[in-house]
């Protein structure tokens, strides 16, 4: 066994010196490449064969079986203790690796909806010399100025900092509520050392940390879905009819914030429903659940698009690329699909392509199973490329379902008497990925701790200058490692004028206009990474000017 391990141990170093090598090189275009996410396949499964088939493997059931035994006692007799651990890790990586920074347009604009909602207000007005302050993710129409997004998110975000709880500590908390309730749907579908082994697998994932400690949307649809795959195991089990409502308030609640994943996330469930006798009652206290939300969406769109039916979306703009499947769409759904092959290990989705079959022909499928194969296709209706992401975050809420059935379907092969080539294969595979996603997640949080630095340099700059009643111009993109422009850059507060420094586009001739707009301001040009007092009379666009900046 213990060689074993050594060997493991090898294997995740070998892993994040690669990564590592590869991610904070100066070529950026290797970060995503097609080519080098395939590469990672054949090592991976070289790797597995090699300690299923050699001498090495000898130890490997050993190996599975007291790692996880260990973990599932700890799981089940501490899990406030495993939660508080997980917790303080997302806390570190949002805090120390991330900065607290809103690094992405989607992320800042949850953050100023939030305070917005925070100030009684669905939208705040649109800020005055308007075209310096448009932001890639926050829209203007009608004097308004919003996110397209739908507010539950945002509201929750409002909700919680109202008692004390910074915004970039709220995906933590629900990180570590949502790997405690993963143990709990994972152990009720198989072994508690297989549901151990599960865990594992998701907390360590560069994938799981990153989005868990971001100000994405998703962590409160993950937690929705693990609370109300919960609900619904309680009812299918002959829980109390009441589950049934708490199973609608969670999709409620997803649907609040995301409405097209909880159509799809319901769905399985429904289909479930209609297949019992009280079919009707059933599905009457599920739309019951999830009705409140459904008025809150309702209200809150009426409030904003003067029509219930109508999201922001579709108010803005009508090019929500949400439709007929098309060439695109394909091409977008196959590199969502390496994305995910990338950020978690090649191991699983080949693990959950036979566990798929393994569960047709042992007939052992349940609702849960269905989910991720049904979102896949959805998203192919669906073009959006979700612009800047911790991994391809439109599938972040079914990662974990994905490991339930992976596991699932492996339990029988592992922590038992069997010792056959194939439990020998399922615990290779088992603890090749839980190496692969270790040895990726150390150089991948340094790549984003890089990445974020770089798009803080403004702000950083302003604030060691002590800048107070200014305007900071930015003139050029940001970032070598992972370009950002000025329009999904801009972090300003919902109502612009009430910070001591304001973040404006530099335009050049137009300059006057802002500068006449607020004329008791002291004026600074960011450009080319550097912060100066802005000349009066400058117009240079400052336009593919810079040195060193990252290829195309």
């Amino acid at each position: 066994m213990t060689r074993t391990l050594w060997v493991l141990a090898a294997f995740a170093a070998l892993t994040a010196a690669a990564f590592h090598a590869t991610l904070l090189s100066d070529a950026p275009w290797r970060e995503y490449r097609i080519a080098y996410a395939f590469a990672a396949a054949p090592w991976c499964a070289a790797l597995t064969f090699a300690l299923a088939a050699t001498p090495a493997g000898a130890g490997l059931m050993a190996a599975l079986d007291t790692i996880a035994r260990g973990a599932a006692a700890l799981l089940s007799r501490r899990p406030w203790a495993v939660g508080a651990a997980i917790l303080v890790l997302l806390l570190l990586v949002a805090g120390v690796v991330l900065q607290r920074f809103p690094n992405s347009g989607d992320e800042y604009a949850f953050v100023q909806q939030a305070q917005t909602y925070a100030m009684g207000k669905v939208a705040a007005p649109e800020p005055p010399a308007y075209d310096f302050f448009r932001q890639l993710r926050y829209l203007s129409k009608d004097g308004l100025w919003f996110a397209p997004y739908q507010a539950g998110w945002p509201f929750v975000m409002t909700a919680l900092h109202t008692f004390g709880i910074p915004y970039w500590a709220i995906n933590p908390l629900f990180g570590a509520a949502a790997a405690i309730a993963f143990w709990a749907v994972a152990k009720a579908r198989m072994s508690e050392p297989a549901a151990a082994w599960a865990t594992i697998a998701l907390v360590t994932s560069a994938f799981f940390v990153l989005n868990f400690s971001s100000y994405f949307s998703h962590g409160l649809a993950a937690l929705c879905t693990l609370a109300f795959i919960l609900c619904a195991d309680r009812f299918l089990r002959g829980g109390h009819a009441m589950w049934l409502v708490f199973a609608g308030l969670c999709v409620g609640l997803m649907g609040f914030s995301r409405a097209f994943n909880a159509v799809v996330f319901a769905a399985p469930f429904v289909a479930a429903l209609l297949l019992r006798k009280d079919r009707f009652s059933s599905l009457a206290l599920f739309a019951v659940g999830g009705a409140p939300f459904v008025a809150l969406l309702a209200a809150f769109n009426q409030s904003l698009t003067g029509d219930p039916l109508i999201l922001p979306t579709f108010w803005y703009s009508s090019s929500e690329p949400l439709g007929a499947p098309s060439g695109d769409t394909f091409l977008l759904s196959a590199v969502r699909f390496l994305l995910l092959h990338l950020w978690t290990s090649p191991v699983l989705l080949v693990a959950y392509a036979a566990a798929l079959f393994l569960l047709v022909r042992r007939r052992a499928l349940d609702f849960v199973d269905f989910i991720a194969p049904l979102t896949f296709v959805a998203f192919i209706f669906y073009g959006g490329d979700a612009g800047q992401q911790y991994g391809p975050r439109y599938l972040f809420e079914i990662f974990p379902l994905m490991l339930i059935t992976a596991f699932k379907a492996a339990d029988p092969f592992l922590f038992t008497a069997r010792q056959g080539r194939a439990a020998a294969w399922a615990a290779a595979a088992v603890l090749t990925h839980a190496a692969f996603q270790i040895g990726f997640l150390a150089p991948r949080l340094a790549r984003e701790h890089v990445v974020v630095s770089e798009r803080m340099d403004v702000y950083r700059q302003a604030q060691q200058q002590s800048l107070s009643h200014a305007v900071v111009l930015i003139a050029t993109n940001v970032g070598r490692v992972r370009e950002m422009m000025p329009y999904d850059l801009l972090r300003n507060g919902p109502v612009v004028g009430d910070e001591p420094v304001i973040y404006a586009h530099n335009r050049g001739d137009e300059n006057a206009l802002l500068r006449a707009q607020f004329p008791d301001r002291a004026y600074y040009l960011y450009a080319c990474g550097q912060l100066t007092p802005a000349p009066t009379d400058s117009t240079d666009d400052f336009e593919d000017n810079c040195p060193n900046t990252a290829p195309d």
